[in-house]
């Protein structure tokens, strides 16, 4: 019996053909990477395509889905960069980019998507996110949100959203927001008067890190003055698009509340909390108390040098606070670089309160009166921290620390020498920068302190 004879695989079947393009390597740079420019966008099968030319000449130049793309963050940002310039787009075998509009003056860009809120995310409408002339100096944004909704998943007063407003900025982002179809017009139109009246701004969150944002502002009558316009668009809504390094990002959690700090500092304050989002969710109410008493504790290395008996003050203190309220919990916090330059110190320079410290920390991670920063408390790697002081790069961590802990401490400190309390500020909301004495002052008996 003869076999039957295999048929032959087409270019368009075999595995390779289909096999996804990984260039550059994620950990390398663009410029190691085969890849010579991007070229040419376009959208087709809901799928973000690019043009790639390669640095080898013989090699044609390829359509590649962004998904199977690493590294070339920077080239494509390259691209709308000339984009935005005003350069003529090629039209691909598949048609040209559905982003990508013709006007007499430039091309112009513009996202079409859903606008969704709360917790279950409503739908709102379909909207068009546009570049406003003049005002918009950066259209990288709209690359990260192809196939995404913009969903206005938290709100902060407009008061506190103005101070991202920078009208002399000349790299800021500014967007309008305005229905795509006629029917959503009046939805939209109750959406402005609903955070108008209740003087409230909405966050979208464009990527899980939370350091890069839209924030949403009814278009008011004094609002478009803020972004500097000259006459009043009739789009509904401004949006701003923002980016910080993601320990910032927790400043638009809870931080925004009038006087927060003030109040946690009240011993017989309580907070109840019933979500965390723009909206509560529809279907039920869950209570929880936040910001329970007691708090995190680190110390710089400085402090370590210069003060004694550290730990039994902090240990009184700590004591003072859980008879004035049972559920009072404290803990300090070392950090291993702290750690280290008392070591380096006592090799050094002899430093006997440096070995001193060090023995005492070793005792108290020993009974658990301590702990190490964990790893998802880090902001940096330690490769990034040799060239910051220790006050700053404790203040990342604390800020991360802060972060992943917010509702179970109602307190986030940092222990420093006077002359460290104002070097290298971090202008976040949540982390203090104490004295020992000062802090001794502020959470311990004013009878026991003034005895010792």
């Amino acid at each position: 019996m003869k076999s039957k004879k295999q048929k032959k695989i087409t270019r368009r079947e075999r595995k390779e053909f289909l096999s996804p393009l990984y260039i550059p390597p994620a950990k390398k740079k663009d410029s190691e990477g085969p890849v010579s420019k991007i070229i040419q966008y376009k959208y087709e099968f809901n799928l973000d395509w690019y043009l790639l030319t390669f640095k080898d000449h013989r090699r044609q130049p390829e359509w590649q889905q962004y998904r199977n793309l690493e590294g070339c963050n920077e080239m494509i940002r390259d691209f709308w960069i000339r984009e935005e310039a005003g350069a003529n787009p090629m039209v691909g075998p598949f048609g040209s980019s559905k982003f990508l509009r013709s006007s007499t003056q430039s091309n112009r860009r513009k996202w079409t998507g859903s606008l969704e809120k709360g917790q279950n995310k409503s739908f709102l409408a379909t909207v068009l996110l546009k570049p406003y002339p003049g005002h918009c100096h950066d259209l990288y944004s709209l690359f990260k949100i192809i196939g995404k909704t913009l969903w206005i998943r938290d709100s902060i007063p407009i008061s506190y959203a103005k101070e991202f407003i920078q009208p002399a900025d000349k790299n800021m982002s500014l967007f309008t927001i305005e229905a795509a179809y006629d029917d959503d017009i009046s939805k939209l139109y109750i959406e402005c008067a609903l955070m108008e009246w209740s003087e409230k701004a909405g966050i979208v969150w464009i990527d899980e890190s939370m350091s890069s944002f839209y924030i949403i502002f009814p278009n008011s009558d004094t609002i478009y003055l803020n972004f500097g316009c000259l006459t009043r668009p009739t789009a509904t809504f401004f949006a701003i698009f923002k980016t910080l390094p993601s320990f910032q990002s927790m400043g638009l959690q809870p931080n925004y509340i009038p006087h927060l700090m003030n109040l946690k500092d009240l011993p017989n304050c309580k907070f109840i909390g019933y979500g965390d989002g723009c909206w509560p969710p529809d279907s039920s109410v869950n209570l929880e108390e936040w910001f329970l008493h007691g708090g995190f504790i680190t110390l710089t290395a400085q402090t370590f040098n210069k003060q004694d008996h550290i730990f039994d003050r902090l240990h009184k203190v700590f004591q003072y606070q859980s008879a004035l309220n049972v559920s009072s919990t404290w803990k300090v916090v070392i950090c291993k670089n702290v750690e280290d330059n008392l070591a380096k110190n006592f090799e050094k320079f002899r430093c006997r309160q440096s070995l001193i410290s060090s023995r005492m920390i070793q005792l108290s991670l020993k009974e658990g009166s301590s702990r190490y920063f964990e790893t998802d408390e880090l902001f940096y790697p330690k490769k990034k921290l040799n060239s910051m002081s220790i006050i700053k790069s404790l203040s990342f961590h604390m800020i991360k620390l802060h972060n992943k802990h917010w509702k179970k401490k109602r307190h986030f400190i940092i222990i420093c020498e006077p002359e460290e309390k104002y070097n290298d500020i971090i202008s976040v909301p949540g982390v203090d920068r104490l004295t020992l004495k000062e802090f001794e002052l502020k959470f311990g008996s004013s009878e026991r302190i003034l005895l010792q």
